[in-house]
């Protein structure tokens, strides 16, 4: 029932791995069930598992080609620092949801000064903390900031220009 929502996909998942294109084949599916979330892709397995950026880039081009809509990168610090290949992902117009967290305790809503990023500068999205809590909710939870606001979420959501000329060239 949320009015804003997201698809999100956890990379080469262990027991589970597979190629970028079986992955995505397999994203594309479900993500066409939910037409208006943002979708995004989370990379962020050990480097030995890992392997080179281009995996991920391949994945994100197979989703936006198969649903209309660009994914969005989610990944960590080190994961950035150990794969500067992911600039690649930045070149090509993605958007990252950082993961760094400032504290390791718990924590609340903060007025944080937004992190800079290698290779985006700043990010879309910031996950600040795996230790965060709400009202009548007893485990830890991961608390993130959106820089935007929904009609900017709506706008991730929506089909990509390139997605409409093509079913506009389709149609004629």
């Amino acid at each position: 029932g949320a009015e804003l929502s997201g698809v999100y996909h956890y990379a080469r998942e262990k027991g589970r791995s597979g190629t970028a294109a079986e992955e995505a084949a397999n994203f594309i599916v479900q993500a066409n069930k939910v037409p208006d979330a943002v979708l995004f892709l989370d990379w962020e397995e050990s480097s030995s598992d890992l392997g080179d950026a281009s995996w991920a880039l391949e994945w994100m081009h197979l989703v936006e080609e198969g649903t209309g809509r660009r994914p969005v990168l989610y990944t960590y610090h080190a994961v950035l620092a150990a794969h500067p290949d992911l600039a690649q992902i930045q070149a090509a117009g993605y958007q990252l949801w950082y993961a760094r967290y400032p504290y390791s305790a718990a924590v609340g809503w903060k007025d944080y000064e937004t992190p800079t990023v290698p290779y985006w500068g700043k990010p879309l999205m910031w996950q600040y903390s795996s230790a965060g809590g709400i009202a009548g909710y007893a485990g830890a939870l991961d608390l993130n900031i959106f820089y935007g606001d929904a009609a900017d979420w709506q706008a991730l959501a929506a089909h990509t220009q390139k997605e409409e000329t093509m079913t506009a060239e389709a149609d004629r």
